[in-house]
């Protein structure tokens, strides 16, 4: 600014800004150019690239900044300026902050109250704490915000001392405190002007079965944020950058057992990637397994060799690793797909769903151990929001079950049924 610069130019070790992080989505974009505004919302919702103090002042003189990449001079780099690219996308990022923690002060004696708000934030402005967010109900019965965790225990003494009377008078309820918990923003000037961008952040969330604990959102449009458990933090921008930029359908497939059926599978599966990718669905092969050995690769594994592969692997089965390894790497999509006739297998198939996997199998032994078995596995679907999917446990593969299914959902009633479902009795 003391200079009348017409750009400045930030170089770092990236290309530019991504719709997110690129540690945390590997396939984020490169974005070409963002608004001040929403440069600014993204670095103060964590955005590593950008920093607030170095955003303001651009944004004061109107000075356009250039991002570009010192490893990488060749890279166009992002152009932050006074107006966005209208050709560009609606929402521009999703960032989050972790380690968070969340007060909420409630109680009959709040509504009315003049300068609540006020006085919260003279708390924390005397106990030097930054509010990151903050969201009232419509009722003003209750009011909760966001501090840093570092910040907790000295904003809680702070609140403690604002609020004694209140407290004391049983005009307030105790402050709850909730900690471990991380903020995720999505950005963008887009936002204003097109209808369900929330809509589309929320059901991301729900189908990846993350509990929202608050919401906020600017008076700007610009932005939206949600409050979730800080465990949940990397799954939940993962599905959401899914949900927002990606066209393609990911979904991780674990094939247990590879004899007849699952080598056949395997054959299938490698014929169809090309149409599979036409129809924008990126089915990643990330485990084999047999009775000795377990073969993984959460970036999908070479289904040309995988035979051989599997022969080499050193890593013993264990039905353990594979929920391990949806937790570690936060997979969208995965699906245990039995090949296999075990009944320990068929014995986990509750727990896969409880811990967010797709089954799907031909193996009979799970839906006829008892029944208390087979309600289990419907409870355990319905509530993990997962499919249960056995429709070649009788039929030879006739989609019998789906139809059946169909009907009964439609408020159909099944009157009569008559048929031989094995496949060897029919060929007898």
């Amino acid at each position: 600014a003391c200079l009348r610069a017409d750009c400045c130019e930030i170089w770092t070790d990236v290309d530019g800004v991504y719709t997110c992080d690129p540690r945390q989505v590997p396939d984020a974009r490169l974005l070409k150019s963002m608004s001040y505004q929403e440069a600014m919302e993204l670095s103060y919702f964590g955005a590593k690239v950008l920093h607030p103090r170095t955003i303001t002042p651009i944004a004061q003189f109107q000075i356009p900044c250039l991002i570009k990449n010192t490893g990488n001079p060749q890279a166009p780099g992002t152009l932050i300026g006074a107006s966005r690219d209208e050709d560009e996308l609606p929402v521009k990022g999703i960032s989050n902050l972790n380690n968070m923690a969340m007060f909420s002060v409630s109680g009959p004696g709040m509504k009315g109250m003049v300068g609540m708000a006020a006085r919260v934030f003279a708390a924390m402005s005397r106990a030097r704490i930054s509010v990151v967010l903050i969201t009232q109900s419509s009722s003003e019965y209750s009011i909760s915000f966001c501090v840093p965790q570092s910040d907790c225990v000295r904003a809680e003494r702070a609140m403690q001392e604002e609020f004694y009377l209140e407290l004391k008078e049983g005009l307030l309820e105790p402050l709850a405190v909730t900690e471990r918990l991380a903020i995720i923003s999505v950005v963008g000037d887009g936002m204003r002007t097109l209808r369900g961008i929330s809509a589309k952040f929320f059901a991301a969330l729900a189908r990846a079965n993350i509990n929202i604990v608050a919401i906020a959102q600017g008076s700007s449009e610009r932005s939206i944020s949600v409050v979730v458990n800080n465990d949940d933090a990397t799954t939940g921008v993962r599905v959401t950058h899914q949900m927002l930029f990606n066209t393609d359908q990911v979904i991780e497939v674990f094939v247990i057992g590879v004899g007849g059926v699952g080598g056949a599978l395997l054959e299938q599966l490698k014929r169809q990637q090309s149409w599979l990718k036409n129809k924008h669905i990126d089915l990643r092969v990330c485990g084999v397994a047999n009775s000795k050995a377990l073969l993984t690769n959460v970036h999908g594994l070479n289904l040309e060799n995988w035979q051989e592969e599997l022969a080499q692997a050193k890593e013993p089965f264990n039905l353990g690793r594979l929920i391990r390894l949806v937790k570690e790497y936060h997979l969208l999509n995965p699906v245990i797909v039995d090949c296999t006739s075990s009944q320990a297998v068929a014995d986990q198939y509750a727990d896969f769903l409880r811990e967010g996997f797709h089954v799907v199998t031909p193996n009979k032994k799970a839906n006829t151990s008892s029944m208390d078995y087979y309600h289990q596995l419907r409870y355990a679907a319905e509530k993990s929001r997962r499919k249960f999917l056995y429709d070649t446990n009788v039929g030879a593969g006739l989609p019998v079950i789906e139809n059946l299914q169909n009907l009964l959902n439609a408020g159909d009633e099944l009157m009569k049924f008559s048929g031989i479902l094995s496949g060897s009795l029919s060929y007898i």
